[in-house]
């Protein structure tokens, strides 16, 4: 009789195991609130789309190991944004950030930031570190951008100084950029004003 029982507890064991993993993978999506901000600081292994909104928030989505293990914190104006344990298994979690007036973006690890629309701000700082690719459409009266360790920045829109610094491995292309000579406008407004 203890010789029948023993397997059979073992295999409702395996059972309720298998059960409780597949749960634990299932993708959960968490809006989260905040007030305002205008730097990202972000750091981990994400997939991230930013959004041109009024409203401050993010939404995170993945399975819940990734939610509880992707952190955001708001200290002044800058919103933190990191992951403190990541599993090889899982896919990339996915965050959606809503942004206004962006001042600065910095980014490390192998991270993917996208946007939605444009991105408009008078300065924007962007920081592409240790892998991360960024890529965004900007309009902005100045844009300086800055990719370290492999860095990828892949800029698109209107700006009128657009400033750029790599290292050996990084890449940066604005080809996409029109860049407006400073000379230019100021002539075109002082034709408008009869000088």
């Amino acid at each position: 009789m203890k010789s029948n029982i023993l397997p059979l507890i073992a295999l409702s064991m395996v059972f309720a195991m298998n059960a409780h993993s597949q749960n634990g993978n299932a993708v959960v999506t968490e809006p989260r609130t905040s007030k305002p901000y205008h730097h990202l600081q972000i750091k981990g292994e994400m997939n991230i789309k930013l959004i041109e909104s009024d409203v401050p928030g993010l939404v995170v989505r993945g399975t819940p190991y990734q939610l509880g293990n992707t952190v955001t914190m708001l200290k002044n104006d800058t919103l933190f944004i990191y992951q403190t344990n990541t599993r090889k298994t899982d896919s990339k979690t996915f965050l959606s950030i809503n942004v206004s007036e962006l001042v600065s973006l910095e980014v490390r690890g192998k991270t993917r930031v996208n946007c939605t629309g444009l991105v408009n701000t008078d300065y924007l700082t962007i920081r592409a570190y240790s892998g991360a690719q960024i890529k965004l459409d900007v309009r902005a009266l100045k844009v300086d951008s800055r990719a370290m360790g492999c860095g990828y920045i892949d800029l698109s829109g209107t700006t009128v100084s657009n400033v750029e610094s790599i290292d050996e491995c990084s890449i940066i292309d604005s080809r996409g950029m029109d860049v407006v000579d400073k000379k230019d406008v100021v002539n075109y407004l002082c034709s408008l004003c009869g000088r």
